[in-house]
């Protein structure tokens, strides 16, 4: 019994010695100055529209006399759910009016 137990312990051991240097190698291979770019409400440069207090970055294309064409996205996170539950609290974007997550 003490010999399977050294075993699953130095089976145990071995696996988070792998992972700890697994993580320490791609600590230093990814090391670099990686510069986040700038958002609207760092760099009030960048072109931005206010909707109900809350900036965000707007691009415009193509000629003012066409149809308009409105494209929204989310991030790479919880941002999008994150903005809809300041607009609409207590509510899922389906719950907003228009289910658009902006309320009228």
């Amino acid at each position: 019994m003490k010999r399977i137990l050294k075993i699953i312990g130095l089976i145990i051991g071995g696996l988070l010695l792998a992972v700890v240097l697994g993580a320490v190698v791609l600590f230093l291979i990814t090391g670099g100055d990686y510069r986040i770019p700038a958002t609207v409400t760092d760099d009030l440069s960048l072109p931005a529209i206010d909707i109900h207090g809350i900036r965000l970055h707007a691009e415009t294309f193509g000629s003012p006399g066409n149809p308009v064409v409105v494209v929204l996205h989310g991030g790479p996170g919880s941002d999008a759910a994150f903005r809809v539950s300041r607009l609409c609290p207590g509510k899922s974007s389906e719950g907003c009016p228009g289910g658009t997550g902006i309320p009228e």
